[in-house]
């Protein structure tokens, strides 16, 4: 275990589902500064604050269901269910305008007033249950000894690799016809193949665990899915212009780590299939853009001046799939505008994929303390970094030599800005640096070695490696259990 000098500070414990069964005794307390759950609303339209939901009309015709508005509210403040995901998963039986016409026809009082039980009944008879409008799926390209998994030597290890291929089939969804018929009744995106689902309250295709999920796929030869789930991708980037966090309409606000493009390379790798590259690489332009556009800021580093990628969320209230759990967090925030600053900050934070961590605290004692848009970090840039690279490498191989030449000038340029940005003045690693403050975290972190993963470093940092071992070694970044 890492000794307590060098232990990395915990990960924040936001409220649990148990912490919020005492929600309505402290909301008693809360409506005297007006920071319970229903309050959000009505504050927001009395001080006119700019107010970006997680999603609105331009995206859904059922925002005012599952992204914002009174019916939500209402469900979150009567804690209707424990995890706030199971509601905004629900499947609406009949159309949204007609549903939260019913809502407030029924409900004209005050939130506060509305009978739980009543409630409750309401939500039953104009929601499906969660989960309703996916189906199991058959993999057509699924068997059960593939052959890379045959050549592993070890039996133990070979009948564990047997055991996890075996899960794939558990795992496959696909969206039902209803959903395409009328998408205004769910919050559901729906894709045009099936896909790999992490599992249990995670129903849905979410961005970098699809990933790891492509990389085991083709370990176990199913090529086909594979393929699917990153053209599934494809059509959200078309769709949106960048890789939602998951094919839900909450999540129209937020990425997350953008490894697209490893993805398209880990298949090609496998297959050398062509013909898709020609498929994928506009695609890939068109989200590389986006995070360009969308995710860039100006940092300052020895009075010179670069520009880097962050994660930073549009939206700024309380996520829906964790209501509770944000309004909980900034329970003890009075002011209003801050309230808005750190709910952005926990969806950045979401969007990083490390929800959450001590990364992205300004104090690691205050779990409200959330500070990520503020912070550039060395996985996000890195990831970028090699991007960059990889689109030129593929438009080489289909010998679109400008293309590649323009893509491969990025690559080497970020690159000088990622070691002048990142690399520590020790010469011991790249640390995350924090805009306002001017600084590196230089606490260990297992994103510190990303840049070794993506290639995004340069003959001077090669020349330190024995310095960065030496640096995570004395960090305990070996001594992790399963290490």
């Amino acid at each position: 275990m890492i000794p307590p000098n060098v232990r990395p500070a915990e990960p924040p414990r936001l409220p649990s589902l148990e912490d919020i069964q005492n929600i309505k005794t402290q909301n008693a307390k809360l409506n005297t500064v007006d920071n319970s759950i229903h309050n959000i609303g009505t504050r927001l339209k009395r001080e006119n604050e700019e107010v970006i939901q997680a999603c609105d009309e331009k995206d859904t015709q059922n925002s005012f269901i599952y992204c914002s508005g009174k019916l939500l509210e209402s469900v979150m403040y009567h804690e209707l269910y424990n995890d706030s995901k199971t509601y905004v998963d629900k499947p609406l039986r009949f159309d949204p305008n007609q549903t939260i016409a019913d809502f407030l026809a029924k409900f004209p009082m005050d939130v506060k007033e509305i009978k739980k039980a009543e409630l409750r009944q309401f939500v039953d008879q104009y929601f499906f249950e969660d989960g309703h409008e996916l189906d199991d799926c058959i993999l057509e390209d699924w068997t059960e000894h593939p052959a890379p998994l045959k050549n592993i030597q070890d039996n133990d290890l070979r009948e564990w690799a047997y055991q996890l291929n075996g899960i794939w089939k558990d795992l496959c969804r696909k969206t039902k016809p209803d959903v395409y018929a009328n998408p205004q009744r769910y919050s559901l995106i729906a894709l045009p193949h099936e896909f790999i689902v992490p599992g249990q309250r995670f129903q849905e295709s979410y961005y970098w665990d699809t990933y790891w999920i492509i990389k085991g796929l083709l370990r176990s030869n199913m090529t086909s899915t594979a393929k699917k789930m990153i053209q599934n991708f494809f059509h959200i980037v078309k769709t949106y212009g960048y890789v939602l966090n998951g094919n839900r309409y909450y999540y129209a606000r937020r990425s997350q780590p953008p490894f697209l493009s490893f993805m398209v390379k880990d298949y090609f790798d496998a297959t050398q299939d062509v013909d898709f590259l020609f498929e994928a690489l506009p695609v890939l332009e068109k989200e590389m853009s986006w995070w360009e556009q969308n995710r860039m800021i100006s940092v300052s580093v020895n009075h010179h001046d670069y520009d880097v990628f962050r994660f930073r969320a549009d939206s700024n209230v309380p996520r829906p799939e964790s209501y509770f759990q944000d309004v909980n967090t900034t329970s003890k925030i009075t002011d209003l505008q801050e309230k808005h600053r750190v709910w952005r900050d926990i969806s950045s934070a979401a969007e990083s994929g490390w929800d959450f961590s001590s990364r992205w605290l300004r104090n690691t004692s205050d779990e409200s303390s959330f500070d990520t848009s503020n912070i550039a970090p060395v996985d996000l840039n890195a990831i970028l970094c090699g991007a960059y690279s990889i689109i030129g490498d593929l438009y080489e191989y289909i010998g679109y030599s400008l293309k590649s030449d323009d893509y491969k000038s990025k690559k080497e340029k970020f690159r000088e800005t990622f070691s002048s940005v990142f690399w520590g003045a020790n010469n011991t690693g790249w640390y995350d640096y924090h805009v306002d403050d001017k600084r590196h975290n230089t606490e260990f972190y297992p994103s510190n070695a990303v840049p070794l993963f993506t290639k995004c470093y340069g003959p001077m940092e090669e020349e330190h490696l024995v310095e960065i071992y030496s640096r995570m070694k004395s960090q305990g970044a070996f001594e992790y259990p399963g290490e």
